[in-house]
């Protein structure tokens, strides 16, 4: 059945530098990378299992294009093996090529060799002997309309669909998880936070007011020495000092008030990133739908032509 392999999987061994490289695993990388316009296979005299440049760099373009690791490698059931079959599954959707014929290649080269025959014993029947009546023309049934290719297409498309929905679901779960997690953490930072900042103006008041009387303290103390001048230089001494305490005090409330916000900005940039993670797998499932639906229609107009 048409595209039977990608069931199956591409490849049989490694593809790219310092791998296997059997000739039948470089020969469909290179014919595909030639269907879907990425290799020039009429410029590649090698022979098939000859890694050339070329090719390297067409794989490292298709893993880059995809996100994929670039290392010019590709591995059977991999993940470059598998965005180039959904690459190909595309491809024949949306503009209709045909990779049949590879799959028939690979049934050719599973076929048991065929024991060469005999050869038969001439006929006695000289060309006069023969019967003189030629046998009539037998009609022909025309061919049936095959939609079998865009059958195998949408159940692929929709064991693919599968796979994307239930790595959401992982997907979601752990998000979840961590989602809850930073939530908790966040709400606990944040109540520090009010209540650093709802300590700061007492804190103000009380540091202020203790250099004041500390100042008061000791002017009292002059005071007995010197006379009431001295209380007074004393207590003015005291307050400037007080304010000085305060200040101190001040800085060192908003430096921790600072980092506190600091720390919650990153837990909160942590969520973001969380919410975009979720968010591209939920994308993922998205095109995967819609690519089921394509074929959906296509499959049903095909049908609808027999």
């Amino acid at each position: 059945m048409v595209f039977e392999f990608i069931r199956n999987g591409l490849l049989q061994n490694n593809v790219g530098n310092n791998m296997i490289n059997k000739e039948r695993d470089v020969k469909k990388v290179k014919e595909i990378m030639s269907r879907l316009g990425r290799f020039d296979n009429a410029k590649s005299p090698e022979p098939h299992g000859i890694i050339t440049r070329e090719l390297d760099q067409s794989i490292k373009t298709f893993q880059k294009e995809n996100n994929l690791k670039i290392d010019g490698i590709m591995h059977p059931k991999g993940e470059t093996e598998t965005a180039l079959i959904d690459t190909m599954l595309y491809k024949t959707v949306r503009n209709g090529l045909n990779f049949s014929d590879l799959e028939e290649e690979d049934e050719e080269e599973s076929l048991p060799p065929v024991p060469p025959q005999k050869p038969e014993p001439p006929s006695d029947i000289t060309p006069e002997e023969e019967d003189p009546k030629e046998s009539p023309d037998i009609p022909q049934d025309e061919p049936k309309h095959d939609c079998s290719h865009l059958q195998t297409a949408l159940d692929n498309a929709e064991a693919a669909l599968q796979q994307k929905e239930e790595a959401l679901e992982q997907a979601s779960t752990q998000i979840e998880a961590k989602r809850t997690q930073l939530e908790s953490k966040i709400s606990e930072l944040e109540q520090e936070l009010d209540a650093m900042k709802a300590a700061k103006t007492p804190t103000d008041i009380a540091v202020t007011t203790i250099g004041i009387a500390s100042g008061a303290l000791g002017g009292g103390l002059i005071g007995s020495i010197g006379g009431p001048g001295g209380a007074a230089v004393g207590i003015l001494t005291g307050g400037h000092r007080g304010m000085d305490i305060a200040d101190e005090a001040r800085e060192e409330v908003s430096k921790n008030i600072m980092l506190k916000e600091i720390e919650i900005e990153q837990l909160q940039s942590q969520l973001d990133q969380l919410d975009g993670a979720l968010e591209a797998f939920e994308n993922e499932v998205s095109a995967a739908e819609s690519l089921v639906s394509e074929v959906e229609i296509a499959l049903e107009q095909c049908e609808l032509s027999e």
